[in-house]
């Protein structure tokens, strides 16, 4: 068995009653698991599997795939926020997945994730805007050792890196403020 504190990316259905829950963890990288009857009315998991949540979580690694068995979960960080406004949960979405695409599964995520909680707690309670999806861009960037890039130099390398950016960044871009100011009628009916 092993421990580590995870942030929790992406979830699926595997059955009627299991959901694959997929992790970023600064030891383990971003890593797959398996929520038993997590789907149950009495799952000791029931209320703690939300996109986002920070929580410290016991494995048991699978010795024929990469598809583990998840144990317990103890949230530590809920952010609420983010389910009570679409755009912060888009921007959420793009920033765990562009945090995926750019490692390796299961490889340490060392810099990375310190800097995807950051972005997440700021996304659930700060002012949303294209800077702070820049600003994200750029730290990424540097993390991974491309060196500290303008905006544009951030999204070249990103893309040269990946060949492209997870489809949700354009549609963000749009729809982001410029300043973090409130988004106008126009926006929000685009959204």
């Amino acid at each position: 068995m092993e421990s580590t504190e995870a942030i929790l990316l992406r979830r699926s259905r595997l059955t009627e009653t299991s959901l694959i829950v997929t992790w970023a963890s600064p030891e383990l990288g971003v890593i797959r698991t398996v929520a038993k009857g997590a789907l149950r009315p009495g799952s000791p998991f029931r209320g703690r599997l939300d996109l986002f949540f920070s929580a410290g979580v016991v494995l048991a690694r699978s010795r024929r795939s990469d598809l583990h068995q998840l144990r317990e979960v103890s949230v530590s960080r809920a952010r609420h926020g983010l389910a009570r406004d679409y755009l912060r949960l888009q921007l959420a979405s793009y920033y765990g997945a562009l945090v995926e695409a750019v490692t390796e599964p299961e490889a340490p995520l060392e810099g990375l994730w310190p800097l995807l909680a950051t972005a997440l707690d700021y996304c659930d309670e700060g002012r949303l805007s294209r800077a702070a999806l820049g600003r994200f861009e750029r730290r990424v960037c540097a993390a991974l050792g491309l060196g500290e890039l303008d905006e544009g130099g951030a999204v070249t390398a990103l893309r040269g890196l990946l060949a492209r950016l997870p489809p949700q960044r354009e549609a963000l871009w749009e729809t982001l403020p410029v300043d973090g100011g409130q988004r106008t009628p126009s926006q929000v009916n685009r959204m």
